[in-house]
């Protein structure tokens, strides 16, 4: 996809990234977040929001710069390690420690759970829409142990 072969790990966590990024934009066209910045060409930036090339380190700090980034955080969550759905804005603007984020409903507070349930609500429509609908099967179903109607006792 980027023109190098990486973990599947690395590829969502970079999907991740674009996706803050236009979250992070908004409503403003990348001409409007781009305009005055000398850092980053603008079809380097168009590149990077629709996935289809990965900037250069030199080129990242430009795009951490335009979007009000915390300089060098893109690297950083790569070679973290961090999960991506956990990812968020306040991570990329450097108000939020990679390390902070809770993967456990029981980590939660009630009222933590509740602040961060949008977060796992935008995670899940994400891969939602990055799994096709057909994958899954009656047939797949059986393959992961699903019953056979004989299987089903009458009462």
């Amino acid at each position: 996809m980027y023109g190098e072969h990486m973990s599947t790990q690395q590829d969502t966590t970079r999907r991740v990234i674009v996706y803050l990024a236009t979250l992070e934009r908004g409503e403003r066209t990348r001409q409007e977040v781009h305009s005055g910045s000398g850092q980053v060409r603008i079809n380097t930036y168009a590149d990077f929001e629709s996935g289809k090339r990965w900037p250069r380190s030199k080129s990242l700090r430009g795009i951490e710069h335009i979007l009000g980034w915390k300089p060098g955080i893109i690297d950083q969550v790569l070679a973290s390690g961090v999960d991506p759905n956990s990812l968020e804005l306040a991570h990329m603007r450097g108000k939020k420690s990679l390390g902070e984020s809770k993967m456990s409903i029981q980590d939660f507070s009630d009222t933590e759970y509740f602040e961060d349930l949008p977060r796992r609500i935008r995670s899940l429509e994400r891969l939602r829409k990055a799994i096709p609908q057909d994958q899954y099967t009656v047939a797949a179903s059986d393959d992961l142990g699903g019953i056979d109607l004989d299987q089903i006792e009458d009462v």
